[in-house]
């Protein structure tokens, strides 16, 4: 068995860069601490959050604020948390389950947001159908015909899923006589399809601004759980990615939103940075330059490999 050997020179360099982040967080100078893969970033982390709370602990409890660690798995939040010991003060999460907590009791900005998201998915959808080309079939079809295969396709969608995998062939013979009257509609399986899933994304999205509009029960609030890992708009249901995107509106959309947010948690610290999504990137830029407006403190400190 081989050992390997610290020099006094390393160690010397280590506890120096240490040095220079808490220099950083005595100032709130944001940082990037960068470190090859198994070169002490997570120590870095760890040892930054013990600082805080050794030197601002006292202050932190008395105004109830806290610090917020972010990972970027449940598993690396886990080891965070184990290694640092237990913390009332420090909030260690994935960053999903961060963004969530700062928005959720926001609903009615959600539900806006969310609003407008299935607009711009109607729009978007539309936009598809009407002119690529792979559509052609349907786009040869007047509106009243447009109309009625979309009704046409509601009727049957028990009978288009469970026929969904079926072989091309099979599957024409299956709706040959529903869709008689539409040409070509069903000469390529792969591209009817499609437009079908399109059709019912239309339908749903419709049927679900029209609940939000009547204030239905089940329709009043955005949901996300991190077990989604595709959205169910018309659900109210959003996954990860749509989460990050709506954290980021609302956050840039409303100044009080970030001053909260900067007032309760004065210290961030993002792990695994080179694994973060723009859009949180974007959000702390966000809290960083409202800070320097209301001369609030926040440190915000990225370490990754």
């Amino acid at each position: 068995m081989s050992l390997s050997i610290i020099s006094p020179e390393k160690i010397t360099a280590e506890l120096d860069i240490q040095e220079e982040i808490f220099d950083s967080i005595n100032l709130n100078e944001n940082i990037i601490f960068s470190s090859g893969a198994g070169a002490g970033k997570t120590y870095a982390l760890i040892e930054s959050l013990k600082y805080i709370i050794d030197k601002q602990g006292l202050r932190l409890n008395a105004h109830n604020q806290n610090i917020i660690c972010v990972t970027y798995t449940n598993v690396a939040a886990e080891e965070v948390k184990e290694r640092l010991g237990n913390s009332d003060l420090v909030k260690v999460s994935t960053i999903h389950e961060r963004i969530w907590e700062l928005i959720k009791h926001h609903q009615k900005e959600l539900v806006e947001i969310h609003r407008n998201k299935l607009s711009e998915e109607i729009n978007s959808l539309t936009h598809k159908i009407l002119n690529d080309k792979k559509f052609k079939a349907y786009q040869s079809l007047g509106d009243d015909l447009k109309k009625s295969l979309s009704e046409l396709m509601i009727v049957k969608k028990d009978l288009f899923y469970k026929s969904y995998d079926k072989k091309a062939k099979e599957f024409s013979l299956i709706f040959k006589d529903d869709l008689s009257i539409y040409p070509d509609i069903l000469k390529n399986k792969s591209y009817f399809t499609s437009l079908i899933g399109i059709l019912y994304k239309l339908e749903n999205y419709a049927s679900c601004l029209i609940e939000i509009a009547a204030n239905k029960k089940g329709f009043i609030k955005v949901v996300y759980n991190a077990s989604y890992n595709v959205d169910r708009l018309h659900w109210m249901r959003i996954s990860h990615e749509t989460l990050l995107e709506y954290g980021l509106k609302i956050i840039k959309k409303h100044e009080l939103l970030q001053q909260i947010i900067i007032d309760k948690y004065p210290y961030f610290l993002i792990d695994e940075y080179q694994d973060t999504d723009t859009k949180v990137v974007e959000i702390m830029s966000l809290l960083s330059k409202c800070s320097d407006r209301i001369n609030h403190n926040l440190f915000v400190g990225y370490f990754g490999d």
